[in-house]
């Protein structure tokens, strides 16, 4: 059987560990069996613990054995199956908003994508302490995460962003001739993403940061489209969305005044927005958060 890997952590919420777009599922031969785990529109990393199996990249199909990081970006599929009955990988999959919003995000992302680009499956083997290391590291993802109320937030982003910053440093330390030279379509969106962390309240249409950065629209959509596999206007509705979400659930400002400090002109647009993002209205949102 097929198995799209994202429709499969909606029907298993105990691997969605944060809400805002990270999951953290745990790929077993025992459970799949014959399945094939498609994965695709994500960030996708992936360390092989125990077992056997295989991924399919670019058609070109490759064996996975104990130690193998596995990188994916959300422009490219990979197909796992041919599980061994002890095969076990813990995943980290981080949805592009989510992703993006992380500090390290766009920084990570260009160091990895130098080592990542040149490979038709990018699969990197782990041994010694770089492996025993990330592995632990990963156990830090599983079920005790969700037992945080307080600061459960900062806690997730701090450890996404430290164990980005250990992968690039990882294979930074084990490729040491590969280019670190970023292209062009890269540095596009570097901008891009330093544009819009600071501008998307006020700026909500393309077409202010294609003016910006001397580029088209088009251009510029295209090049974002190719690099995260969403268009710009999900990455902005993603910020504003993580924005209103953290508004609504720990603030008691009035919905108006959240719509304007969004850069809204009116409570109903905002609304209409935020329904169409998470299903739920404002005021029912913030509700439901016992506020």
């Amino acid at each position: 059987m097929e198995i799209e890997l994202h429709e499969w952590i909606k029907e298993h919420k105990e691997s969605r560990l944060y809400e805002g777009g990270l999951s953290c599922p745990v790929l077993t031969g025992e459970r799949h069996g014959n399945d094939t785990i498609v994965c695709r529109e994500a960030f996708f990393f992936t360390l092989v613990t125990d077992g056997r199996g295989e991924v399919t990249v670019k058609e070109e199909t490759a064996p996975l054995r104990i130690g193998d990081l596995l990188i994916l970006s959300p422009s490219v599929e990979g197909r796992f199956g041919g599980f061994s009955p002890d095969f076990r990988m813990s995943c980290v999959y981080f949805e592009p908003t989510f992703f993006d919003c992380l500090s390290t995000g766009l920084h990570v992302y260009s160091q990895i994508a130098g080592f990542v680009s040149g490979r038709s499956v990018p699969l990197f083997p782990l041994e010694g302490e770089d492996y025993d290391y990330l592995k632990r590291v990963a156990l830090l993802f599983e079920a005790h995460l969700r037992t945080y109320r307080l600061h459960r937030e900062g806690i997730v982003r701090n450890l996404c962003n430290f164990y980005l910053l250990q992968i690039a440093d990882i294979l930074h330390r084990n490729n040491p001739n590969a280019s670190a030279r970023i292209k062009r379509a890269n540095e596009i969106y570097r901008d891009f993403r330093r544009l819009l962390s600071a501008n998307y309240r006020e700026a909500h249409g393309i077409a202010f940061y294609a003016d910006r950065l001397f580029i088209t629209p088009t251009y510029l959509s295209r090049v974002v489209k190719r690099i995260t596999g969403q268009t710009v206007l999900q990455h902005v509705a993603g910020l504003l969305c993580a924005d209103a979400r953290k508004l609504l659930a720990c603030t008691d400002m009035e919905v108006k005044e959240i719509a304007d400090r969004l850069g809204f002109p009116d409570l109903s647009s905002f609304g209409k927005f935020f329904k169409k993002e998470t299903g739920l209205s404002p005021s029912l949102f913030r509700k439901r958060q016992g506020r």
